[in-house]
């Protein structure tokens, strides 16, 4: 790349700069480069720097000054700046994140880097690491004891999270648990494959546990689905945000939008509550009073099986 450094070596404009940056007599003030020219002369005039910060006022400037710098640096790198508004439901929070924890990994490292970022990317406090307390070596071969790195990883600020890429995920893992482990036992001492067993008795017993939390996950879904017009997608807050920016009747189109989320919600849960009572079936069980080894092994007989119907029909034969 010294090629491209020829040309600003014969300033002698670029000469006294650069002498005045090394001696570092303050800040120095550069004006008159058209945005062709900056970046070239922000090249030259850091050569020889092992950290190098360019700042700009937006985003959109700085992603765009990233992908022009990686032609003369390849060392070059975006830290972006957090979304105050939107961060949470941001789809790509998290990527922003791992970016920013590449740029402070690559400072950690003292590598050779270009950082280019935002004013308000330099506005939020970052805490930086110290590498005797906050860093853990792990090398081939080495033995790692799990209670002493737990408790390693809780004073460096991490906190313990399942292996579980969402709740609905946590749901039926937790509902398949909750079934008491003798009814699989008992299905293979029947001879029950493992798939039988679980499509036979370990699934319908745990739907009947997981479909509360599952159903809320859906109404929770079905009410962030307005966050959804940050990505362009047409919606129902969508059409409302395009409804208030042609008549201006703001308090109207919200009012009928939190009609439609409330009817939405209430038909949700009322299906969620008939399916959930479905499920249950009928709650009113006798003790069967005829056999007394089953009355000791304490089953129950349903009022409405074929046996109690005979019974009752005899019964009123009987009475005839």
């Amino acid at each position: 790349m010294q090629a491209l450094l020829a040309p600003l070596q014969e300033l002698a404009e670029y000469g006294n700069i650069r002498e005045a940056i090394r001696k570092g007599a303050g800040i120095t003030a550069l004006t008159g480069c058209v945005d062709s020219q900056k970046l070239h002369m922000i090249y030259g005039l850091g050569d020889g720097f092992r950290i190098k910060v360019i700042v700009t006022y937006s985003d959109l400037k700085a992603k765009e000054l990233f992908e022009e710098y990686r032609f003369y640096d390849r060392n070059v790198m975006l830290y972006p700046a957090k979304d105050l508004i939107f961060f949470q439901a941001d789809i790509h929070g998290n990527q922003l994140v791992k970016e920013r924890v590449k740029v402070l990994r690559r400072l950690m490292e003292k590598k050779p880097v270009t950082i280019v970022t935002t004013y308000a990317a330099l506005m939020s406090p970052q805490v930086m690491w110290e590498p005797d307390r906050d860093v853990i070596d792990v090398y081939k071969g080495s033995t790692l004891e799990e209670s002493a790195l737990s408790r390693r990883l809780v004073d460096m600020g991490y906190e313990k999270s399942y292996q579980v890429e969402s709740p609905g995920q946590f749901s039926v893992r937790g509902g398949i648990i909750s079934i008491d482990p003798g009814q699989t036992e008992g299905a293979k001492a029947i001879g029950m494959t493992h798939v039988q067993t679980m499509v036979n008795v370990v699934l319908p017993q745990a739907l009947r546990n997981i479909i509360p939390q599952i159903g809320n996950n859906f109404i929770i879904n079905l009410k962030d689905t307005s966050v959804m017009f940050i990505i362009g997608f047409v919606e129902f807050f969508a059409t409302h945000r395009s409804v208030v920016g042609i008549n201006l009747m703001y308090f109207p189109s919200a009012t009928i939008e939190m009609i439609g989320y409330l009817t939405m919600t209430l038909i949700s849960s009322i299906l969620l509550r008939w399916l959930e009572k479905k499920l249950d079936g009928d709650d009113n069980y006798e003790l069967v009073q005829a056999d007394q080894l089953t009355m000791a092994a304490g089953t129950y007989s349903h009022p409405h099986t074929p046996e109690k119907a005979l019974e009752r029909s005899l019964k009123k034969e009987e009475e005839r």
